[in-house]
Parts: C-alpha cells; sequence; structure tokens
C-alpha cells in the first residue's frame, strides 16, 4: 500500500481541478481562453522541467540510499570493537559498557527516524568521549580504542550529511519555476476549449494527475529521511531505515542474551 499512498493523496487535488473545471463550463459558463492544441508549447516546457528536476533528486536520491546502511554498519562496527577489546584485554566485563552504548545507539537511532532533535543525537555523540575514557580505564587495549574514536568519527560525519540533505533542497530557484510551470499548465487546461466535454474531463484529469504526482513525487524525493511518524516501513519515496532498526533489535536482543547467560 505504501507505493500507492503518494498518487492515492494527490487524488482529492485532480477532483478539485475537475471540478472548477465543471464551474466554469457548465455552471458559470466562462468562456474558454484558449484551444487545448495551442498549448502544446507550455506542455512541452512543464515537460522538460520537470524531467531536469527529477534526473537531479533521482541522483541525490541514489547517494542517500547508501547512508542508513553506511550508518549501521558503523554504529554495528563500535559495538564490536567493545565486545573484542573486551576479550582481548580480558580486564573487565564488556556489558556495563555496552549497555551505555546502547543508550547511544538508541538516541541516534531515534535521531534518524525524527524521534529526537539533533542537539541530543551530537550530544550523545560527545557522550562517548566519556565512554571511551572509561573503556582505557577499565584496561581496553590501544588498537581498540582508536578503532571507537575512528568510527566515532565517521559516525558523526554520516549523522551531519544526512541532517544536511534533510535541510537542503535541490535548486530551490528549479522548483520555483517547476511549481510556475506547473500552475501555468492546469490553469490552460482548466479554462481550454475541447470538441468534447468526455474527452475534456478526461484529459484534464489525466494531464493534472501526471504534472500534479510529479511534482508532489520529486518534492518527496528531495528529503529521504522524512520518516514523518517514525513508522517502519517509510514513506512513499523515503529510503529505507531498516539497516539502522534492525541493527537496533540486534543489539538489545544480544544484550538481552548477555544478560541471560
Amino acid at each position: 500500500m505504501t507505493k500507492w499512498r503518494l498518487l492515492i493523496s494527490t487524488l482529492p487535488w485532480v477532483a478539485g481541478i475537475l471540478g472548477v473545471t465543471y464551474l466554469r463550463q457548465e455552471i458559470l459558463d466562462i468562456r474558454s481562453l484558449v484551444d487545448f492544441g495551442d498549448i502544446g508549447a507550455v506542455l512541452t516546457g512543464a515537460a522538460l522541467i520537470i524531467g531536469f528536476m527529477l534526473a537531479g533528486v533521482i541522483g541525490d536520491y541514489k547517494e542517500s540510499e547508501k547512508l542508513p546502511g553506511e550508518l549501521a554498519a558503523t554504529l554495528e562496527t563500535i559495538d564490536d570493537a567493545i565486545a573484542a577489546g573486551a576479550r582481548a584485554g580480558k580486564t573487565f566485563e564488556p556489558a556495563p559498557f555496552r549497555r551505555r552504548y546502547a543508550e547511544i545507539a538508541g538516541t541516534v537511532t531515534d535521531w534518524f527516524t525524527n524521534r529526537a532533535p539533533l542537539a541530543r543525537c551530537l550530544a550523545a555523540l560527545s557522550d562517548m568521549n566519556r565512554l571511551i575514557a572509561d573503556l582505557e580505564r577499565a584496561g581496553m587495549p590501544t588498537p581498540f580504542l582508536g578503532r571507537c574514536l575512528t568510527e566515532q568519527h565517521a559516525l558523526r560525519k554520516l549523522v551531519i550529511r544526512i541532517d544536511v540533505i534533510r535541510r537542503t533542497q535541490f535548486i530551490q530557484t528549479g522548483y520555483a519555476l517547476l511549481q510556475l510551470f506547473v500552475a501555468t499548465t492546469i490553469l490552460l487546461l482548466v479554462f481550454s476549449n475541447f470538441r468534447n466535454a468526455q474527452v475534456q474531463f478526461l484529459v484534464v484529469g489525466t494531464l493534472s494527475l501526471i504534472y500534479l504526482y510529479l511534482l508532489r513525487l520529486i518534492r518527496d524525493l528531495d528529503d529521504p529521511f522524512e520518516y514523518a511518524r517514525g513508522y517502519r516501513e517509510g514513506a512513499s519515496a523515503d529510503v529505507s531505515p531498516h539497516p539502522v532498526l534492525e541493527y537496533r533489535d540486534r543489539l538489545q536482543a544480544s544484550l538481552a542474551e548477555a544478560e541471560r547467560g
């Protein structure tokens, strides 16, 4: 059902446009301003701008698809370093440190799914400094401490990169031109003259659906990390959050198993 969500939510807009068309023609009897055959250049221009913007955001979207997996891998590598360092040093029990790290990883996951602010996430990453210092005092070998610091740096870079993607729109001036073309196209469709009333509503409805759907799709693709309600399936055009969520589940299960053992 997720793949149809954007299309279904566009249909009320199309119904409204068809209602305005019917009102203009059948109720208010306002004459047409232009023949449908004369607006071909506007339709072509709108299609070109849509194609340009869609190609741009898809390129960024493909890069964004890698980030949840990299984020999950970095989080898991830090946990692995703590567990491996405990086995190598044989001087401390890793469970308390892993529980502290699970809280940090949980905060990062909450931020990633829009359940926590960025400031809280960055504060949690800074708290890793105390965790690493405590690991050193507990006797964790230096190579594993260095790995934790390296992965902490990588984790902070990923968090900031994702935050920049969330805040940055793809060519805002392009959006302005795109919205102008789509609005002009729909307005001309509503006031166009057709030889057949049935064909008129079919063409106006179909073209309005296409242009509005693509406009909304471009805006949706531009922020692939919305996760507006934190749901697991993601929105229509969101990058899958499953790598991060599944790692959190694995970490919790591993901690529970260690406590039972």
